[in-house]
């Protein structure tokens, strides 16, 4: 026998435990457990994100500036540089366009379609059109002389639920992060200065179709090829398919039949013994929270500055 609950048996149960044999409640069982599941059994620690759910990503390159050759009159418009240094995904902020003032200092999302070549988009994955509003007007000239596009972060499709760490590749302080109100108290992070970058900004979206997107910026512009290595805690999806198993340390998943059976009777559904289930959830509740934090108690530096975990 498994020691982990598959979706199928948490429903099931579930509808067990509410006396509803037939499961004509199952739609509602279902969306309850995923309340319990995502909404607060992931979220029961306050102070520190679910140590299971952290996850390790050192692929991310920041790259080196180039200089823009041109940028066509075009929806999506066409961006050639002088390097073929950038990918699909990176993003860019443009500075000094000489006679395309409406894109300087402006940023940008990246698809690599040639060699030195890239369709604008907005952050979020919406087209630049340079072509004017009635389609046959130009609103952007052909651009002049340019200064730079210098690498400002990525756009990653992990499913990231919040940054741990971020750092750079041989060296040992992080990365901090900046708020929106802090980045515009100074022209000085959006500006196209160069140095090693201080902090990173994370931002979150979701496209009408579902497609989740987290753009990592950082600031100031690096002024060189920097690894980074990126710690972050991964976002956990709906349990959708009877096979899907909850993130969760298996002799915790019984603890989701709790709390569905505790928000069930808040809602007036019929359950037995209707007074010990919120008090068995809250205990439930409270291990989970402790687990957690003596995890990341055991690995955590001790006073020799080692690392360990039991």
């Amino acid at each position: 026998m498994s020691d982990f609950l598959t979706f199928a048996t948490l429903y099931q149960d579930c509808c067990r435990l509410i006396g509803d044999l037939n499961k004509s409640r199952v739609n509602e069982v279902k969306s309850v457990i995923n309340s319990v599941y995502l909404d607060e059994m992931l979220n029961v620690d306050e102070l520190r994100p679910m140590f299971w759910l952290r996850q390790f990503d050192d692929s991310i390159l920041m790259k080196l500036s180039d200089t823009v050759v041109s940028i066509s009159n075009a929806n999506p418009a066409v961006m050639v540089t002088t390097a073929d240094i950038y990918a699909t995904n990176d993003i860019v902020t443009l500075y000094n366009v000489g006679l395309m003032p409406q894109l300087s200092n402006r940023t940008f999302l990246l698809t690599r379609t040639a060699a030195s070549t890239y369709t604008l988009a907005d952050i979020y994955g919406n087209n630049i059109n340079t072509v004017g509003i009635s389609g046959s007007t130009s609103s952007y000239q052909n651009v002049g002389p340019v200064n730079g596009v210098q690498h400002r972060g990525i756009s990653s499709a992990k499913p990231i639920r919040q940054i741990i760490q971020m750092n750079l590749i041989g060296f040992i302080n992080q990365l901090t992060a900046i708020s929106e109100h802090d980045l515009e108290q100074s022209i000085t992070w959006w500006g196209n200065s160069k140095t090693r970058p201080l902090h990173y900004h994370l931002i979150k979206a979701f496209t009408n179709a579902g497609v989740e997107t987290n753009v990592i910026l950082w600031f100031n512009c690096n002024d060189q090829a920097y690894g980074v290595r990126l710690w972050y805690e991964a976002r956990p999806t709906l349990l959708v398919n009877d096979a899907d198993v909850p993130l969760l340390p298996p002799q915790f998943h019984a603890a989701i039949e709790t709390g569905v059976v505790t928000r069930l009777g808040e809602n007036k559904v019929q359950v037995e013994a209707g007074v010990v289930w919120p008090q068995l959830y809250k205990a439930q509740c409270d291990a989970l929270r402790s687990y957690n934090r003596k995890l990341w108690a055991d690995y955590e530096k001790n006073q020799r500055g080692e690392i360990y975990m039991l």
